[in-house]
């Protein structure tokens, strides 16, 4: 009962629209809201340059990592994997600890570590043991952002 209508039921909101309402609302939504990938990819390509290259084999080379944590490093490997296979250049998006060692030049201690971190928070994902990849599109644009606002600092 809502005291302020009178005693009477309160109606769901849903209930109240009207089936035209309801479609303009749909139809805005989905005009203002909806995701389209394709933008999203070449938001992607364009954050990632700053920070990473790629070779013909799907190979990650970070930009300046001495400048950056272990953190970053690994998240930018996988966000490079992501888009070494979208890119064609590699089957699969999934990397490896021995991969993120070689582009990151973390210790395992280390490098392990701040995966567990960054799969703790969402960020990445284990689809089995000892391999990586970034959960999402999303995620990969939310690690570029991240970056991108953080101020520069040195090792781990």
């Amino acid at each position: 009962m809502d005291e302020n209508n009178g005693g009477s039921p309160r109606k769901e909101e849903s209930e109240e629209l009207s089936e035209e309402q309801a479609r303009l609302l749909k139809e805005k939504i989905r005009s203002r809201l909806l995701v389209d990938k394709a933008v999203l990819l070449d938001e992607l390509v364009e954050l990632s340059a700053d920070h990473i290259s790629l070779e013909e084999n799907g190979k990650v080379h970070i930009k300046g990592p001495e400048k950056r944590k272990g953190a970053e490093l690994a998240a930018l490997t996988l966000v490079g994997k992501k888009l070494a296979k979208l890119g064609g250049l590699c089957a699969d998006d999934v990397a490896d600890l021995s991969e993120i060692l070689e582009a990151t030049g973390l210790t395992q201690e280390v490098a392990t570590a701040r995966l567990s971190d960054l799969r703790k928070e969402g960020t990445v994902e284990s689809p089995s043991r000892g391999k990586y990849r970034i959960r999402s599109l999303a995620r990969a644009r939310k690690v570029l952002s991240s970056i991108d606002s953080a101020p520069r600092q040195g090792g781990e």
